[in-house]
């Protein structure tokens, strides 16, 4: 997927510079091209990030299973950040593909993530929610805040419920 995009890049590059060259285009409009695609690479390098297996920066799902987990404590390199690899659940069933994110390190959460890792690797599926943040204050210019970070909850995921006969 990445040599796909990556050829298609140099490409579009390529027909760039043949228009630039043999075009009688006025020079504002070869500016403008110039400019476009510069951006377009910038934007594709955010893309391909999402799609090479980087973690996503974006929030959780409000339940997932989860998967897996790698805890980075925080140090001298860095604030340290809590890596995990999630199903996410939408009305009750997982969706097809796992996705990685990454939270930022907390030690609440660092205790959580390893009890459910290790009932995790005792057999017991983990489910995972996220609580929204429990309390806003006003700010400057009375702009809601949040004081507290959301809250990433994790437990035992229940037993299927057979249907009676």
């Amino acid at each position: 997927m990445t040599l796909a995009l990556t050829i298609a890049m140099a490409v579009l590059a390529l027909l760039l510079l043949l228009a630039l060259i043999w075009s009688e285009w006025p020079r504002w409009l070869k500016g403008v091209m110039v400019a476009a695609v510069t951006l377009f690479y910038f934007v594709g390098f955010e893309v391909t990030q999402q799609l090479v297996g980087t973690p996503s920066h974006s929030p959780l799902p409000a339940q997932f299973i989860l998967i897996g987990a790698m805890i980075e404590e925080p140090s001298a390199k860095g604030p340290g950040a809590v890596y995990l690899w999630v199903n996410e659940l939408t009305d009750s069933q997982p969706v097809v593909a796992p996705r990685a994110y990454r939270v930022d390190y907390d030690k609440a959460l660092h205790t959580e993530v390893e009890d459910g890792m290790r009932k995790g690797r005792g057999g017991t599926r983990q489910l995972g929610t996220v609580e929204p943040a429990k309390s806003a204050q006003r700010g400057i210019l009375g702009l809601a805040r949040s004081s507290d970070k959301a809250q990433i909850r994790i437990r035992d995921l229940p037993a299927a419920q057979l249907p009676e006969k």
